[in-house]
């Protein structure tokens, strides 16, 4: 018997994980748009809070939280990359880099964990997930 919110019998990602890949590929794409500078410059002050807002959504709201299937410690783990991330870029000239490593070590933890029976109950929504929070962009 399948659980309601699953798509098929055989398939083991549910909707909202799929919302999460679906919305991992179009902040990759802006974020690639951005880099290549092939978009105006504006989508940076788009892309972070979205980003940002995330991780910190996962956190705040248990059942999307449960629904996507990511624990409590992955969600806070990415809202400290994303937040490292967006504050290395303010503080570019200051020492910034020394917050992108630290947002680079929590990331390198954050795929680590994005396995099934890790911190998540699908790895490709994990991945997905780290593909948003990524320091890259």
């Amino acid at each position: 018997m399948s659980r309601a919110g699953q798509l098929s019998i055989g398939s083991k990602v549910n909707g909202h994980q799929i919302g999460a890949i679906a919305l991992m590929a179009l902040v990759l794409a802006i974020g690639l748009a951005v880099k290549l500078d092939r978009a105006p410059s504006f989508f940076e002050l788009v892309l972070d809070p979205i980003r940002l807002l995330v991780p910190l959504s996962l956190l705040a709201v248990t059942q999307l939280r449960k629904k996507i299937g990511v624990s409590r410690r992955f969600a806070l783990m990415g809202v400290a990359c994303v937040g490292l991330t967006i504050a290395s870029e303010l503080l570019r000239g200051v020492g910034g880099n020394v917050l992108l490593v630290g947002a680079f070590a929590i990331y390198v933890w954050l795929l680590a964990n994005c396995r099934v029976k890790g911190n998540v109950d699908s790895g490709v929504a994990g991945l997905a997930l780290c593909l948003i929070m990524a320091p890259i962009f």
